[in-house]
């Protein structure tokens, strides 16, 4: 019997690595209507400028 926290919530260490890896993800991907948002600026940005 394993003891430990992660032993309580992933069934292995694999497991564990692919829902971290899952919720990083989760987290750094940008908002689509943020970025959404900024790439319409620097498109105005840039046709202000020609």
């Amino acid at each position: 019997m394993h003891t430990g926290t992660a032993s309580n919530y992933f069934a292995n260490r694999t497991d564990m690595l692919a829902q971290v890896m899952r919720r990083t993800r989760e987290r750094l991907t940008p908002d689509p209507a943020e970025l959404a948002g900024t790439l319409d600026a620097d498109r105005r940005m840039r046709w202000s400028e020609l």
